[in-house]
């Protein structure tokens, strides 16, 4: 178990998924894309992004509430069809999971026309919709990534992720 702050981390088993953060950049009008790392540490699944050059966060699903955010993934992609096929440009809550004392916003972001997001990010019961923190990112998923984020969901609530052994075996 590791301490970090006021919050302790179980050790926790590195999962087998290509999953990426997406993000528009309006510079170049593509996405740029950073690899996420998921874990497993007992009823927790990780997504993490660390290896982003400035940004860190990671979004907790507990098993428990793994259906709550697939649902909201499923809402979240039949959204992005509609805007999609409407041309809308949309940033509109699809829901929240609360867990732990921590409560996790999902929502449906549009970029520019036909970018669209899955955003989650944690928030503060009683802050609101804001970020805790000024420097905590919400993880954003293009639509590729956020049926493999729902698909990794759905593996980790029935106990069928494959776990790695990279931690075995770079010590």
């Amino acid at each position: 178990m590791i301490l970090g702050g006021c919050v302790t981390y179980p050790d926790a088993t590195r999962v087998n998924a290509s999953l990426s953060y997406s993000e528009y950049n309006p510079v170049t009008k593509s996405d740029v894309s950073t690899p996420l790392t998921v874990e497993v540490g007992g009823d927790i699944l990780y997504v993490k992004l660390f290896s982003h050059p400035i940004k860190r966060t990671q979004v907790m699903v507990h098993r428990d509430k793994a259906g709550e955010f697939s649902a909201a993934i499923e809402k979240f992609l039949a959204w992005e069809e509609i805007a999609s096929e409407r041309g809308d440009q949309v940033s509109k809550k699809i829901g929240s999971v609360s867990f732990a004392g921590a409560n996790y916003v999902i929502r449906l972001y549009t970029a520019t026309a036909g970018k669209h997001y899955l955003l989650m990010g944690v928030r503060s019961k009683i802050l609101g919709d804001g970020p805790i923190e000024p420097d905590v990112y919400d993880l954003s998923f293009d639509r590729a990534n956020a049926e493999k984020l729902k698909a990794i969901i759905a593996d980790f609530a029935v106990n069928q992720l494959p776990q790695s052994n990279q931690d075995q075996i770079y010590k």
